[in-house]
């Protein structure tokens, strides 16, 4: 951290809002894996055992769901890594974070609709399969965009600050770990005391995936308030002012397309 920066936190006052933005970064470094996470945490219980096994009866869409479901979720981060690439991606960074937390918002609430209203039958298999699929699309494609965003907003912060991008990552896998042996222990005490085994089964997957997708909304409304905190803060003004002033003096710009096939010929070249 530079004598400026050192300057700015020295009070105590203005520390706790130093400590108040790295808070910030840490939920993010949380909320942006956080969706996904659970998704992929609930999916083999709800969706491979329960939804499309009707009667503990494997079907062709409870065989396929977890392989489709890499292919819908890699193929938007892709997707989103080759143009961010190639191409800078317009719109100031903060409003490039706001988007994707309200479509995961969106896609987070949409799949917690169809997990208290929509009940498994063999009829409503493939709408219920192809809407998920494209819901896990759209809610990675927003990831990808969200990830890339977060980490170029916190850029301009001391280092720390990146660092607590990647511990919020940390803690994310850490908490969904635990939730998911705590909820994996509560289930089996839960089957040891009943005797309508199918029964508690069903009611059971239902309210954890419930209860996942509702922390994650939770963590993503949080997220999205955190921006209208995080905006106020001089700590923060004065680091994003810093990074545009020094990229204006620098003349800097995104690499383009003619950059990379500039370089990839000059490597061919001495090959």
């Amino acid at each position: 951290m530079d004598a400026a920066s050192q300057g700015l936190c020295s009070s105590i006052h203005v520390t706790f809002f130093c400590l108040l933005v790295y808070f910030i970064a840490l939920l993010h470094g949380i909320g942006v894996l956080m969706p996904w996470n659970m998704f992929i945490t609930i999916a083999p219980q709800y969706y491979v055992d329960y939804w499309f096994s009707p009667n503990n009866t494997p079907t062709e869409y409870s065989k396929n769901f977890m392989s489709t479901l890499g292919i819908a979720s890699q193929l938007p981060n892709v997707l989103i890594s080759v143009i961010n690439t190639f191409a800078a991606i317009g719109g100031a960074l903060l409003l490039r974070i706001a988007g994707p937390i309200v479509v995961n918002c969106i896609s987070v609430f949409a799949v917690l609709m169809l997990i208290s209203f929509v009940p498994p039958s063999e009829d409503a298999m493939g709408w219920f399969y192809i809407v998920t699929l494209v819901i896990v699309a759209i809610m990675n494609l927003a990831n990808g965009l969200y990830q890339n965003s977060t980490y170029g907003l916190f850029a301009d912060f001391p280092a720390k600050y990146t660092n607590a991008l990647v511990l919020g990552n940390n803690v994310c896998g850490t908490f969904i770990t635990v939730l998911s042996i705590i909820v994996t222990m509560r289930r089996f005490l839960i089957l040891l005391e009943c005797e309508g085994f199918q029964t508690v089964v069903i009611s059971d997957v239902r309210s954890i995936a419930i209860t996942y997708f509702a922390i994650s909304l939770f963590i993503l409304i949080l997220c999205g308030l955190s921006l209208l905190v995080l905006v106020k803060q001089k700590f923060y003004t004065y680091h994003i002012e810093k990074g545009n002033a020094a990229r204006a003096q620098a003349n800097a710009s995104k690499p383009g397309l003619s950059q990379f096939l500039e370089c990839f010929k000059s490597q061919s070249s001495y090959s």
